[in-house]
């Protein structure tokens, strides 16, 4: 239970933060969909460990999984594939990355 609030308060702040310096849109302020985007990201990266995970790793596997939504999505651009829901973002490499920290942590 721990885990699951940690890792996606850990990766919806640091997506808030990060986005935008790295690439994220120009054009608004802040960006709420990002937020709300990084918290799901965080919720599937430490859901494959979150039984085994310490609550340390799963800070660090939400925190790591706000950078893993954000470069997914520029891979995502630069390949032109149009997911305006960032689903695969989100649920594909966010959940990969996921299955690769249960072996890490």
């Amino acid at each position: 239970m721990v885990n699951t609030i940690i890792a996606p308060s850990a990766s919806g702040i640091a997506t808030f933060i990060f986005k935008k310096p790295c690439g994220g849109r120009k054009d608004i302020r802040l960006d709420f969909s990002a937020l709300t985007n990084g918290i799901l990201a965080g919720l599937v990266g430490v859901t494959a460990g979150c039984a085994t995970f310490e609550p340390w790793a799963g800070f660090i596997v939400g925190f790591l999984s706000a950078f893993v939504y954000i470069g997914a999505g520029h891979v995502m651009n630069c390949i032109k594939v149009d997911d305006p829901l960032e689903a695969t973002q989100v649920h594909g490499f966010c959940g990969a990355w996921g299955v690769f920290a249960v072996a890490l942590f």
